[in-house]
């Protein structure tokens, strides 16, 4: 790696980080791109057995 293209990496790398949120909204705003994520978490036991009993957890009074 030369040394612009070092500096390139380090300042995309920095913008990226500032604006990780902003970014990662764009992006799951996408309806095809939200499905997607929610399948590939669905498909991690861990993630799926601490998920589904909130979502689906009533309070009666």
């Amino acid at each position: 790696m030369n040394g612009k293209t070092l500096i390139v990496t380090l300042v995309a790398g920095l913008v990226l980080y500032r604006f990780r949120y902003r970014v990662l909204n764009e992006i799951l705003k996408r309806e095809a791109v939200q499905k997607r994520v929610i399948q590939w978490g669905m498909s991690i036991p861990f993630i799926r057995h601490r998920l589904v009993p909130t979502l689906f957890l009533q309070k009666y009074k």
